[in-house]
């Protein structure tokens, strides 16, 4: 049986770097057909760099984001619709972890990708990690400004990540009661007969409706009391940008394509 929570209301180069919104803001607008490309730019972070990787079809569609290294499922997964459906994928490889380690200095520092875009988040992810250093800091956030960038210049009607889990550590059930996330969600609905582990994490009302009412496992963000962790969604939330994060368990590629796919047809019939 299905059933609904809900809380109470209230409650690199700068040529490559162009190079490649230019490929964005192309296959976001075109519908010619052809192959995958990959574009590459090479972002500094302190005396460390990350490569922002871009996958893209000439096909139009939707923009993915993946912000973790270690989350290739996800990667795959996007890769897969985008050939099919169109779009680009677009995505950040360093060492393959999910953390960034990065050198200021003759320090390294550690830093959650997906902490980055606010103050707050920044600090806390640097003070769990490593150290809070201001040198570091900005190094950080140097990352969290290209990225950032990236999503102005192409300006989506929705800013999409897509991201991995495992069994055991991070689920829809991080959100229900006694879970260690409950006062981030405003409302929650849960098909027991799916995988809490496979999700989506939105901050769109009316997202969250038409995902709730097809069955789907659905985390709407609280406005007003979830915690400034950093997160992209925090910062969508902040400036009034709609997002969905698409969750799936490690392995799960063709669930998490048909997650995305069930995804994207219901955005095509939402406004933009």
């Amino acid at each position: 049986m299905n059933y609904l929570i809900e809380d109470t209301p209230g409650a690199g180069s700068q040529t490559r770097r162009a190079i490649a919104f230019s490929v964005i803001v192309v296959v976001l607008a075109s519908g010619c057909g052809g192959a995958l490309s990959t574009v590459d730019d090479t972002v500094g972070v302190g005396a460390s760099s990350v490569t922002i990787r871009t996958t893209s079809s000439p096909n139009a569609g939707r923009l993915f984001i993946n912000l973790h290294d270690d989350e290739d499922t996800s990667v795959e997964a996007a890769q897969q619709f985008v050939r099919r459906r169109g779009g680009a994928v677009v995505e950040l490889r360093h060492t393959g972890d999910r953390n960034l380690s990065f050198r200021v200095g003759d320090e390294v520092f550690v830093a959650d990708p997906n902490r980055i875009f606010t103050p707050l988040g920044r600090t806390a992810t640097l003070d769990r990690l490593s150290r809070v250093d201001a040198a570091a800091d900005r190094a950080v956030k140097s990352l969290a400004d290209s990225i950032v960038g990236l999503v102005d210049r192409v300006s989506p009607a929705w800013v999409i990540t897509i991201h991995n889990n495992t069994n055991d550590n991070y689920a829809l059930t991080s959100y229900l009661p006694g879970g260690p996330y409950v006062s981030d969600a405003r409302a929650i609905h849960r098909n027991p007969a799916a995988d809490p582990d496979d999700f989506y994490f939105v901050t769109d009302a009316e997202l969250y409706l038409a995902l709730a009412r097809r069955n789907e496992n659905v985390v709407l963000q609280s406005d007003d009391a979830v915690t400034d962790d950093g997160s992209l969604s925090v910062y969508s939330a902040e400036r009034g940008l709609r997002y969905v994060n698409v969750e799936a368990q490690h392995g799960k590629v063709t669930v998490q394509r048909r997650m995305i796919s069930r995804l994207v047809s219901i955005l095509d019939q939402l406004r933009d």
